[in-house]
This record gives C-alpha cells, structure tokens and sequence, in this order.
C-alpha cells in the first residue's frame, strides 16, 4: 500500500507543516506502508528531510509531475495553507482516500479525512458532508514520533535553565530575548534553538558565552532532550507548543504570526502556556520579566507541567492512521459474486438509464428481449466474467463485465445502479473487480478500458482504480481515451 504526503515549507515558510508530516510518514512506514514525502519548499528543507523518501518541488504549480508522483497512491495527505480546494478535489480522485490536515476551516474539503489537532478544535463547526470525517481535537495532534513515549519530567527547585524556541523563523526575536535574560538572569543558563530559517544567527553567536548554549537545527530527538533538562520554556505559538506540552515545560508563549494566536490562546485557557502578547508589541520585555518571575517558584511550575502533560499523550498520529486504515478497510463493506439470471432485469434496468446512456458508446435504448438474448450468451461464454456488487443489505450496488480476447487482454466495462450514483463507488467496486478478474485468471495479462474522451467523471474513477492511460484514438467516429492495468 502506498502514500503519498504533500506539504511545503523553507526559510519564508517554516517547517511547522513538513515537522507534523514527518510524524505521519515515521507512523505510516512503521507500520510498513509505502510513504513519499513531496514538498513545496527550498534547500534548507533537505536536511530535514535526510533519510526519508521525498521529492522537492513546487507541486502547487507543476501538477502533472504531481500526479505522475501520486501514481497508483492508496492515501494521500495534503497539508498546505495554499493548495485550494480544485487540487483537493484532483488528489482526492486519484486515491482511495484522501486526508486533509487543517487548523483554521480553511476549506470546504472534498470527500475524505479532515483532521485538525488543535486543541478546542472539536467546537469548529466544519459542514457536515456526505463523504467526509472530521478528526478534531487536542487527541489527533500530531507529535513526532519521539513524543509519543516520554519520561516523568523532574521539576527542579530552582530554575537553572531557560529554553529559547521560535521555530523555523524568529522574526529577529532571539537576540532581543536573550539580551534581556542574560541582563535580568544573569545566573541561569540560556539553551538556545536556532532554526534553519534564521536571519540573524552572527548575531545570536555574539552573545554565546558558557551560560548562553546555541542549539542549531535540532532533530526532534535533540529537542526533546533541550525539553526535559529545561525548567520553563519562551516559545513560539506554533507546534512546539504541543510538544512542550507533552514533555511538561512549563511555557511562556509570544505570538509571531496570526495562526499562532487561536493555538496560543486555547492552551492559555488550559493554565499550561501564559501569553506574553504579539512579537512586535510596545513593551514586550518589560512584560515578559514579569512573566519569567511569576515561573520562579517551584509550585507554580510544577502546577503548569502537569497540565501540559495530562492534556496530550501524543498518540495522536496513531489515532488518526487507525482511523484512515479503517476508513481503507470499508472498501470491503461490499462483495463481489458472479452474475446469475435473476440479476438479467436489473442489469437491463440500469443500461436503460438515461445518465447511463449519455456516456454509453450506443446511446439507443436496448429492447429487454435484445438484453436477455446477449445476457445469455455472455453466460456461456468462458470468455467472459461478470461481477455484481452488492452491500451489507445485500443491495445491488452495480456490475463489473469482463471481455477476454484471444491475445490474452480483456475489455472492462462498469455500470452501476442510478441508485447509488455519485457516492464514490464506481473506482472501488472497479478496483475491487479488476483485481479479482486478475487473480481468478491467470492467462489474462492486462485490462482495458475505452471511455469518451469528455467523460471526465469516468476516466477519473479509472485513474482513481489503479488504470494508466494509454492514448486517446477513435472508435466509430468517437473521440476515446485508452486506459490500461496491467499486472505488475
């Protein structure tokens, strides 16, 4: 089974996205699923992405190589602040499920698994959708793998050591904070994270000394050591706070960017984070010694760490994988049998229907005595299998027609019951059929599909089922496009 993760990030961007996709692309492959990651980013993103499967382009843009990338992908997880809903709807057609992570109900999604971690993001009202499932809240946040198990943080007396962490860009915040804390806590130590999308690291060098430690580029197993020998954190409004809450350090928080804010604000509520105010704020300095000296005390600390920490356990990307493979595994909420004659009058039914016959080669209207005599010699043919679907109900969902010729290749063709159109089961009911045809005979070595070249509806369910276009020809002075699936 295959993955795809599409995310962006870089110096102008931060790596907030890609952070939280490398957690869902360490859970997948652990649990030995296929994953690609492919990002929208800059240089500075390769090292992040060292050691993993990834491609890196502008994917937003270059969609035809995005969609070569996403091949015969069963899941693709899209998380992006500018992928607009079209190239949702355009993944989304090509895989079997397709999952969206957001934080602001940036989208009207398309059909799929919406998941927003954010702590009180359960109160969202996303629309409610045939097709789509909302994972939401603090329980599905997506921490890093190496915040999924952690010891019991040790509360210090005294604080000995600060941590300093703004993310991937610190809007020129770092030297500032450390100039006041090395003049106002002279005797405690400063651990300094410096982001790859930093600015201003000469500067940050400048005022190294043996009680001020960069941290450069840390790995998540390198911040999550900072954080556990950290007595209380500055920080961002980002995802570090969910890890900083994992880990317990008690964290005074000062926004850098509007996104920030709604995060920053939830976990105020929670006692965990004290807000500062926003980075470009008169003032601010002055406001975060007060905040510092309200940290000192033991109690206090101990009291915070304790909130972060029962709030999240950082399963969340486990969570949120069960819930994709199942939602994977209802593909199998129908069967496949072989056709038999009390099935002739519906299949005749649904030939007939007007949308059907639209998108059919012959668009005539079959005589019933017509059907049953082709029914019949489709019957006694060994050439030729014909599946039905039906549901848990034992509904009839549609038929799937297989036609081998003497090469060894077989036609397909799908019709489905007007009944159950538009509900996303003609490419898994194909899918499903093709690869039992497959498997039930041998000497067949590949499957073929002719569909008019305007009926974009159909050629998306075959991408979406596993089939490769082929080329477009003619057929009875029809435009059609070829697809194929073959058996490698």
């Amino acid at each position: 089974m295959k993955v795809v993760i599409l995310a962006e990030g870089g110096r102008d961007r931060g790596f907030g996205h890609v952070s939280r996709c490398l957690s869902f692309y360490e859970d997948f492959t652990e649990k030995g699923l296929e994953a690609t990651l492919i990002v929208n980013g800059d240089d500075s993103i390769r090292d992040f992405l060292k050691g993993k499967k990834h491609r890196i382009f502008n994917w937003l843009e270059k969609q035809d190589q995005l969609f070569e990338q996403i091949g015969e992908a069963d899941v693709a997880v899209i998380d992006s602040y500018f992928a607009n809903r079209k190239i949702c709807q355009e993944v989304s057609m090509r895989v079997h499920c397709s999952v969206y992570l957001d934080d602001t109900q940036r989208l009207d999604y398309p059909e799929g698994i919406v998941i927003n971690g954010a702590l009180g993001a359960e109160k969202i009202r996303y629309p409610i959708r045939e097709g789509v499932t909302y994972l939401l809240g603090i329980e599905y946040a997506p921490l890093r793998k190496e915040f999924s198990k952690v010891p019991q943080k040790k509360i210090r007396q005294k604080v000995e050591t600060m941590m300093i962490t703004f993310g991937g860009d610190d809007k020129g915040m770092t030297p500032r904070i450390l100039k006041c804390l090395i003049k106002t806590y002279p005797g405690i130590r400063r651990e300094v994270v410096v982001g790859r999308g930093f600015k201003n690291i000469n500067e940050i060098e400048k005022l190294k000394d043996p009680l001020t430690v960069p941290i450069y580029f840390p790995d998540a197993q390198g911040m999550k050591k900072v954080m556990l020998n950290a007595d209380l954190a500055i920080s961002g409004g980002g995802q570090t706070l969910h890890e900083l809450a994992r880990i317990g350090v008690p964290t005074i928080a000062i926004g850098l960017a509007d996104n920030q804010l709604p995060n920053i604000k939830a976990w105020q509520k929670t006692g965990f984070v004290s807000y500062v105010g926003w980075y470009l704020e008169e003032g601010l300095l002055d406001k975060l010694k007060r905040k510092v000296d309200q940290f000192l005390p033991y109690e206090t600390r101990k009291e915070r760490s304790g909130r972060g920490r029962r709030i999240i356990d950082g399963k969340g990307v486990e969570r949120a994988i069960d819930r994709i493979m199942l939602s994977l595994n209802r593909e199998d909420g129908f069967r496949l049998r072989e056709v038999n004659e009390r099935d002739c009058h519906d299949l005749w039914v649904w030939r007939n229907n007007l949308e059907v016959r639209k998108w059919s080669f012959d668009r005539k209207e079959i005589d019933y005595q017509c059907h049953l005599e082709w029914f019949r010699s489709m019957a006694e043919t060994k050439d030729s299998t014909i599946y039905v679907a039906e549901n848990e109900s034992s509904e009839k969902l549609g038929q799937v027609r297989f036609q081998r010729d003497k090469a060894g290749a077989a036609k397909v063709n799908i019709n489905l019951n007007p009944d159950f159109l538009n509900r996303g089961l003609g490419n898994k009911i194909l899918r499903k059929a093709t690869l039992q045809y497959l498997k039930e005979n041998q000497k067949a070595s590949e499957v073929r599909a002719e569909i008019l070249k305007e009926n974009i509806v159909s050629k998306k369910a075959f991408q979406k089922a596993g089939y490769r276009f082929s080329r477009y020809a003619f057929k009875a002075g029809q435009s059609i496009a070829l697809f194929k699936y073959t058996r490698d």
